[in-house]
This record gives C-alpha cells, structure tokens and sequence, in this order.
C-alpha cells in the first residue's frame, strides 16, 4: 500500500535483532532478494561477525545474477578481514577490483595497521596514489595511512601523506593526532609539540586526548620534566586531566621503576576526585614489581575493594610478577593457587613466575609452571616457555636436560618469536635488527670490535643466556655477540650522531622481547666504555644505561 516491499521490512525487523534471531529469521523470509536486501545482510553480517553468513550471502548474490556494488564488496572484505582470512579478501580484491573505492582501502588500510603490518599498508598507499583523482579519498582515508606511519615510525611518508590530504581533503583532529605519534615514535618529541601549535593555528582545538597523546609520548622517552610541563599547559587550558591521563603518569614512572613518583601520581589522582580504574590498579602494582616492593603490592592488592576495585587476572599477574621478581617463590604460588580457585589466572600468570625462576636461578615451582603452560598457552607462548624452562636448566648447571627441552621444543615444531631491535635515527625513522650475523662485512666488523670493547671492559658474556641448542661455549658466545640490541648499538656508535648541540645525543633502542642477562649486563659496560647514555626499550619496561649502572636496578 505504501510501497515498501514487506519482505525488506521484515528483514530490516529482523537485522535490530540478536545474532540468532537474525540467522533463525533471515532464511525464512519468502522473497525474491534483490540487490538491497542482500546489502541488508551483508551489513549486518558485518555487525554481528557473522562470517558464514556473509560469504552465503555474497555467493547468494552472485548465483542470483546480481551484481555486487561497492558497498557489498567492502562489507563482505571488512567481514573477512574482521576473522584473519586474508587471502580470501585478497581474492575477493582482485576478481571485483572494478568495484574498489576508497572506502575499501579505507577498510583494507585499517585492518593492515591493526594487524601490525604497516608495512604493507604503506605500500596500498603507493600503490594507489596515482588513482586519487577518481578515487576522491577523503579525511578517513588518509588517517588511516597516516595510523601506518605512526606504527613504522616513518616521519617522511607521513608528511607526504599530510600534503595529500591538505590537497584532496582537509586534516582533521586524528589527523595530527597521527602526526604527533609519529613524531614522537621516530624519538622528535619537539616536533610532537610544533605540530599541537600547527593544529591549533588551523583553528582545532586540542582536547585532553591530545595531551595524553603528548603526555605518554614524553614519558615513553623517559622525559619526565617534559611530562610535567604538558600536564601543566593542560591544566592551564581548562582541560581537565582525567584517569587515563593519570595511567599514562603512573606506566611512565613504573616502566623507569619510580616507585615514589607512581605512588605520588596515584595520590594526586584521588586528590582530584579521579576515580582509579583497573589500569591504574595494574600500572600500580607494576610500579612496585619494578622496583623490588613485593611488601607493598600485597597490601596494595589487598585493599583494591576498598578503592571500589575488584582483583582482576591483570592485577594478578601483576602481583605474581612482582613476588616472583623479588624472589618470594612460594608466596607467588600460594597467590596463584588462590587465583586459580576464583578464576584469575592465565598463560601470563604462569610465564611471568617461570621468567623470574629463570632470571634469579630459582626451580622451586618452576616445573609446576612449565607444566601448567603445557596445557593452558598457545603454541608462540608455550615455545617462550620452553625457552625459559631449558635456560633456567641451563644456569642451573643442567645443560644435558637443557639439551633435551630443546630437542623436544624443536620436535613439536615450535618456533621462538625472532628477536627484533630498533634503532631510533636521529633525523627520524628507525632501522631494523634482526639476530644473527650482520647484512654486511663492514658492519660485523663493527659488532666483533664492538664486544671486543665490551670484554675488554669488563663484560664476561652469561652464557646461560645463549640457547640450549648451541653445544660449544664458542658457539654460545658468538650467538651472544649477534643478539639484536647489541648489533643496533654497535652500529649507533660507529655512527656518533651529533644532537643540535654538538653534543653524543643518547641511543634509544626498543627492543619487541625482554632483553636477556647477558645483553643487559652488556649494555651498562657500553655506557661506560663508550661514555654513552643508552635507552632501551624492552617488552617490559625502560632501561636507561649511564656510566656502567641501569636505572631498573636490577628489578627487571
């Protein structure tokens, strides 16, 4: 009667339901489906995660003699894209290309980023520059790429992208959101701040998320002095500083161990009537795991009910690490075992408690770890374990049962994460290290004179650190010399580059796994011999290395 067709009603009806009354109802529907009604589908699909009835759908439409548009393409991608089947959106891709718009680089860019692979998106990027001007990208488009600069810490590509959009469209707050990262990712925390002056002089008006954004920048370097005058030009604004600008402190001062700093952060928080949430919880408790203060995270932990928290499996872990850490072997287990009861545990609880075993020589329970991880991690996690299990054989004197671990580590087919480093350049950017040995013979002469200062000065490599599988006290110590934070430092110093004042600017590093014994103790000798100031970053926290000591102080 009045021209709507009752089948999309129902359908629509149909789509504001629950997953399952929307996959019951949907077949049932007596019509004929036309091109929007499988839209209708597909967007919700795309809602629900519902991939088995999106790829129906989509070969429904197909089978019908329908075509596809754009927006039925790039449901159906970000769908597929949302469960990892990369190679079937990459099909999909390339057999509908006559359909691509920018809303499905949009989606395709997006999801590269998400999944760690920059990399690629940049390359998308190139790719489709020369199609801009039937492409029309807009202000989504090109945030997305610039999300890509941030992860790669790529400063050029990333003010080449900015020229493209200040061209096609116009920059918008996420817009130099991204370019502040990127700065400060690439290490130019002064450029981080020039370009809040630039968004502000284009009329945008920077909000607390853009100060947190420079906040955690600044205490990500280790700059806490540039921390506090952010905090302060916030507060001059009007712009009240909130919990997650608060967490940001906190992480900072517990990732340098500042134990004080974090507690007093903390404090001044509730001061403001800021509510601590279950991050500043955690971040607390890592504060103290950080710095050797197992006394105080019991108590802290125990009191969380009365700041209207409840222990969570991250508060957990954080106390364990924290015990483990400070050597209290068998009060860690006794937390785990009651966190196990209440359904607080998970593959970090235990990998956290065989990491301090490893690093303070310490079996007691370790084997209980090790056995708990068999059944509860997934494969790269259960291969860390074991790693740690056959090191802490290892320094235990037991290198034939380290031997075996690793036979049966290597049997199963479990690969260890690749230890990558990053070199942070002085003009921006950064510069990629593998283990092993170098790209060129210029640069392993480098290396070899580098740990040759290293031993002269002092360091005696902890072969312990090396793997099981090398059988030779020579081969552990060459496989030493070519871990990735040694070879990013050795080259950093061949390179002497030069801060605007003339002056050895320090070499900041970040590293994607925990730096092992030997590599720590080799980075506080550097600082020494090379009068050098060294950052570096691990998956864990900061180390900061100057004249031969580290500003963990051993609690790492």
């Amino acid at each position: 009667k009045h021209g709507v067709q009752y089948d999309r009603a129902i359908l629509n009806a149909a789509a504001s339901s629950s997953p399952g009354s929307f996959e019951e109802l949907l077949w049932q529907i007596p019509v004929k489906p036309d091109l929007a009604f499988f839209n209708i589908v597909l967007n919700k699909a795309a809602d629900l995660d519902m991939v088995e009835v999106a790829r129906r759908a989509f070969a429904e439409l197909q089978k019908r003699k329908l075509r596809p548009d754009s927006f039925s393409l790039n449901r159906m991608l970000f769908t597929l894209l949302k469960h990892g089947a990369w190679d079937e959106a990459q099909g999909m891709l390339e057999t509908h290309k006559q359909l691509v718009d920018k809303h499905t680089w949009t989606v395709y860019g997006r999801f590269l980023v998400e999944a760690d692979r920059p990399s690629q998106a940049l390359t998308v990027y190139r790719t489709e520059q020369t199609n801009f001007e039937w492409l029309k990208p807009d202000t989504a488009f090109f945030n997305v790429f610039l999300g890509a600069c941030v992860k790669s810490a790529n400063v050029q590509m990333a003010e080449e992208i900015r020229a493209d959009l200040m061209w096609y469209s116009r920059s918008d707050l996420i817009s130099h959101h991204c370019m502040m990262q990127t700065y400060a990712a690439a290490g130019d925390l002064d450029a981080a701040e020039e370009e809040l002056q630039r968004m502000e002089a284009a009329g945008i008006e920077a909000s607390a998320r853009t100060y947190n954004t420079l906040i955690d920048a600044a205490t990500k370097a280790a700059e806490f002095k540039r921390a506090k005058r952010l905090l302060k030009a916030m507060q001059d604004k009007n712009l009240d500083a909130d919990v997650f600008t608060f967490n940001i402190l906190i992480n900072g001062a517990a990732n340098m161990g500042r134990c004080k700093q974090a507690e007093r952060y903390f404090t001044k928080m509730q001061e403001l009537g800021i509510a601590p949430d279950a991050v500043s919880a955690v971040t607390l408790l890592n504060a103290y795991s950080h710095s050797g203060e197992a006394e105080k995270a019991l108590q802290f932990h125990e009191k969380l009910p009365s700041l209207g928290l409840e222990p969570t499996t991250s508060s957990m872990n954080a106390l364990v690490d924290c015990l483990s850490r400070s050597g209290e072997f068998e009060r860690a287990w006794e937390q785990i075992q009651e966190a196990e009861v209440a359904g607080l545990v998970d593959t970090v609880t235990y990998m956290a408690f065989l990491g301090a075993c490893r690093n303070l020589k310490s079996k007691l329970h370790a084997k209980d770890a090790f056995r708990k991880l068999k059944a509860v991690a997934d494969r790269p996690a259960l291969a860390s374990a074991y790693v740690l299990m056959s090191e802490l054989y290892e320094r235990l004197g037991l290198g034939e049962r380290a031997r075996d671990l690793e036979a049966e580590r290597l049997s199963l087919g479990l690969v260890k994460q690749r230890g990558e480093s990053y070199l942070q350049l002085l003009g921006g950017g950064s510069r990629t290290f593998g283990a092993g040995p170098a790209e060129t013979v210029h640069e392993q002469e480098i290396i070899d004179k580098f740990n040759a200062k290293l031993r002269a000065g002092g360091h005696t490599p902890d072969l312990a650190s090396a793997s099981a599988r090398h059988d030779s006290d020579e081969a552990k110590e060459k496989s030493l010399s070519g871990h990735s934070e040694k070879k990013a430092v050795a080259v950093a110093l061949a390179s002497k580059p030069k801060d605007q004042k003339g002056c050895c600017a320090p070499i900041s590093v970040t590293k994607n796994l925990r730096v092992c014994n030997d590599c720590h103790a080799a980075m506080a000798v550097a600082s020494r011999v090379f009068d050098r100031e060294i950052h570096l970053r691990d998956r864990s926290r900061w180390h900061i290395f100057k004249d031969g000591a580290c500003s963990c102080a051993g609690c790492w």
